[in-house]
């Protein structure tokens, strides 16, 4: 980030978020969060693709306290939390494996009026098949049959 300094390159928060996400693929939530405090103190605003890295880092680090206070945040700042936003808190849950949260989220999502996209029930259905819970994933079959498929029902 200094070198990009030196050579004056502006910093907006797409800037900001794509060394987020950078470090929040490589499992470095160290210097995630170190990034995403440098960006809040010079006056950027996080946005949903913010938190959605942040979400995403913290997760692959096992580090789900933190998402819950990413989401507490969030809503704080007034940040949408759009589709894309509640996947990433469903993939963080199924990372902690704590499939009640999920469930929690996935209502919550729904009655904040956020569609489910093909990305919602593959990571349902795959936290569900990995627990061999088929009954789970015959229900969301069932709320959906376009996104969940018949065959994933009975694997």
């Amino acid at each position: 980030m200094e070198y990009m300094r030196k050579l004056a390159f502006p910093w907006t928060t797409a800037t900001f978020n794509n060394v987020i996400e950078a470090f929040a693929d490589a499992c470095d939530a160290k210097n995630m969060e170190h990034t995403f405090n440098q960006m809040r103190a010079e006056g950027m605003k996080p946005d949903t693709k913010t938190f959605c890295c942040l979400i995403n880092g913290f997760g692959n680090a096992g580090l789900f306290h933190k998402v819950v206070g990413m989401v507490k945040l969030a809503e704080r700042l007034g940040v949408p939390m759009d589709t894309t936003f509640h996947n990433a808190v469903l993939a963080a849950c199924v990372k902690a494996e704590d499939l009640m949260e999920m469930e929690r989220v996935f209502r919550h999502m729904k009655q904040m009026q956020c569609v489910p996209d093909a990305t919602t029930y593959s990571i349902l259905v795959g936290a569900y098949r990995k627990e061999g819970m088929t009954d789970k994933i015959y229900v969301l079959q069932q709320e959906n049959p376009t996104l969940v498929p018949t065959d994933l029902v009975h694997v």
